[in-house]
């Protein structure tokens, strides 16, 4: 039988991580920088908007364990991309949104990739980057 060395993390993967994950988080974050138009064109008193908003963090912070553990065992790199794939049906429901309910469900989404991409990402680092490699790819 053949020997085959260990996948090491690689200037590729590392970008291709921190580009995904930061594209994540410029959509997650930037509903906070649209709350006015958002509130104009779904017509939502600020309690119900705010707590539409909050989804998000709610499903990412109920989720996280559950998607780490399930990224453990079934793959990580398979969790971070269902991450992207649900962080983009997330971004389309969004945007279609005409009512509260809509957009609540485009928040709920991105509460839910948030909480398989976290923790599958800092994985995948922690365990392809070695020695001052991971201090570089954790820097990222």
């Amino acid at each position: 039988m053949a020997y085959s060395p260990e996948f090491q993390g690689n200037n590729r993967l590392l970008t291709g991580m921190v580009l995904g994950v930061l594209t994540f988080w410029l959509f997650y974050q930037s509903v906070f920088t649209a709350v006015p138009a958002i509130q104009k064109d779904l017509a939502m008193p600020d309690t119900s908007l705010n707590a539409v908003i909050g989804l998000g963090s709610l499903f990412s912070g109920c989720f996280i364990i559950l998607m780490g553990g399930l990224a453990d065992k079934f793959g990580r790199v398979k969790f971070t991309y269902l991450g992207f794939g649900l962080n983009i049906l997330a971004c389309l429901v969004l945007y279609f949104s005409r009512d509260a309910l809509s957009f609540g469900a485009g928040r709920v989404l991105q509460g839910l990739a948030a909480a398989c991409i976290m923790p599958a990402t800092m994985s995948l680092i922690k365990n392809y980057y070695h020695g001052a490699e991971r201090q570089r790819a954790f820097s990222f």
